[in-house]
């Protein structure tokens, strides 16, 4: 039986508004855990390209997007990488089951899923930094939907990495991405080392963060 890691308990709970869980709590995750590695079927893919800032504007090349929040992340890069990633369509299948079985459950499986979907996606990141020379360092993610970077802003990535035949994502006409575990993300490639730290000060996204409205840094600045 696969145990269930403590980061992905934390994220899971982070996900649910809740402190510490009790007994049933765990027992559930951990069931739950099990079903969902066995529906998973993770894939990613990654690419490094070039940026330019005009203004708000970040130009990728292939596409440009209008964000305040994603140029203040870029201040200081001149590449970024694109990464897309899934947990595959057998996780969509699993939750649909489930709701039907038990809604606790299906809750609970749900944020397990979204914190695993980070989980693969940190793992991408990592791939992707093995890769950086000398004098280069990553910036935090930051993914489409967060701050005022646009939800369509997927569609450009998945476009930029041919992600709908490497690894079957796309995006509906509504802007969800299907299978739905799915993360679409920039990273900039920076020439200086940004502190890293459990704060909130060097965080394009202040005000609408739901994190830092309850004083509870979001933890990306620690990964």
């Amino acid at each position: 039986m696969a145990e269930l890691p403590l980061y992905i308990l934390r994220e899971t709970l982070r996900i649910l508004g809740m402190d510490e869980p009790d007994y049933d709590f765990t027992i559930r995750a951990e069931r739950l855990y099990v079903r969902l590695l066995e529906a998973s079927s993770p894939k990613h893919v990654i690419a490094r390209v070039n940026i330019s800032l005009d203004g708000d504007e970040t130009n990728f090349g292939a596409f440009s997007v209008k964000s305040a929040n994603l140029a203040k992340l870029f201040h200081y890069c001149k590449a970024c990488v694109l990464i897309a990633s899934t947990l595959g369509a057998g996780v969509d299948r699993l939750v649909s089951r489930v709701q039907k079985e038990d809604m606790t459950d299906a809750v609970i499986l749900d944020a397990l899923a979204s914190a695993l979907a980070d989980s693969r996606c940190d793992e991408a990141e990592n791939e992707a930094a093995a890769s950086l020379s000398g004098g280069e360092h990553f910036t935090m993610r930051f993914s489409p939907g967060y701050g005022d970077v646009p939800l369509d802003a997927s569609r450009d990535i998945i476009a930029a990495l041919d992600a709908t035949r490497a690894i079957g994502l796309s995006m509906t006409s509504s802007n969800m991405l299907i299978p739905i575990k799915s993360v679409t993300a920039f990273v900039g490639i920076a020439d200086r080392k940004e502190e890293t730290c459990d704060s909130c000060s060097l965080c394009p996204v202040t005000e609408p963060c739901i994190y830092r409205k309850k004083g509870d840094p979001c933890g990306v600045h620690d990964k």
